[in-house]
């Protein structure tokens, strides 16, 4: 929106604005029509291991004990694993809200902001995919300011917001820096590993 009052276009904004919508939400459809079985069984799978930790392990724990024999270590893991579940189970049904609140402050925060933008662009597929469409949007918003004939330094400086993401953003800020200096925004932007040629 502000791309196009500044560019003087906002009906062509608008509606691209509307097909990038209707888009997403097709595709974060389909991403949660395949992902809910997962999903599903994620959970199912979680609380079958709850149980197993709390109520089957503690049995099988007392026949090991009653044969006084050495365990290997990975069995004696599973076993401490279970007692410390079964005695600190409210411990993390207070701690997970927490962590989950901590977590949500910190990337607010601007360093867990820049930390969490560049985890979420270098993990495997899914990274590669977040890339993607913000540069596919920065490069789309970018390319409808220089029709309308909005100044490359102004536009870029408009433009670096759709891209969502501070490690992104800081690239065009310094692509900028290059621009003034009189290089082109190709040889700014290629310097970058998250731009490619």
């Amino acid at each position: 929106v502000r791309s196009g009052e500044t560019a003087g276009n906002m009906e062509e904004v608008l509606e691209r604005l509307s097909e990038f919508i209707e888009r997403d939400l097709d595709l974060k459809s389909k991403v949660m029509g395949t992902l809910l079985y997962p999903l599903i069984m994620v959970i199912v799978s979680f609380f079958v291991l709850v149980i197993l930790m709390m109520v089957v392990v503690p049995k099988i724990t007392q026949i090991f004990a009653d044969m006084e024999k050495a365990l290997p270590w990975n069995t004696a893991l599973l076993i401490k694993i279970s007692q410390i579940g079964g005695k600190y189970w409210w411990a993390f049904l207070i701690g997970a809200p927490i962590a989950a609140l901590l977590f949500t402050v910190w990337k607010q925060s601007p360093g867990g902001r820049t930390l969490w933008d560049r985890f979420k662009l270098n993990v495997p597929l899914f990274g590669m995919i977040i890339r993607y469409l913000a540069v596919s949007r920065f490069t789309r918003t970018l390319g409808t300011m220089f029709q309308a004939g909005v100044p490359l330094l102004r536009a870029l400086d408009i433009s670096k917001f759709v891209l969502g993401n501070v490690v992104l953003q800081r690239v065009i800020d310094g692509a900028q820096e290059g621009i003034r200096e009189g290089d082109s925004i190709a040889n700014q932007l290629k310097k970058s590993p998250y731009f490619e040629p």
